[in-house]
């Protein structure tokens, strides 16, 4: 989780809070493993930082999903959008 924190801060600015587990995406013969977490904007603002080429707040039918790269970053925003949330698991 602290990971996940770093992250959200190097990639946009953000700090957040965790409030649960959404997924773990795993994929045949491939690296890494991705975990999904849900999580709060608690202070920052949103901009996209080394990592990222663009940062935006999006309404499920707002999200670009064909410009998507990756599967797990699909999934875990359907599952998300969802509503699937461990909570005890953060």
């Amino acid at each position: 989780m602290v990971a996940a924190i770093r992250e959200a801060w190097e990639e946009a600015h953000l700090r957040i809070r965790i409030d649960g587990l959404v997924n773990i995406y795993s994929y045949r013969n491939r690296i890494p493993v991705i975990i999904v977490y849900a999580a709060t904007s608690v202070g920052g603002d949103l901009r996209a930082e080394d990592e990222s080429l663009d940062a935006g707040w999006f309404a499920e039918s707002d999200v670009p999903w064909p410009q998507l790269a990756f599967p797990s970053t699909r999934q875990g925003l359907r599952d998300y959008f969802k509503g699937i949330l461990h909570p005890h698991i953060a």
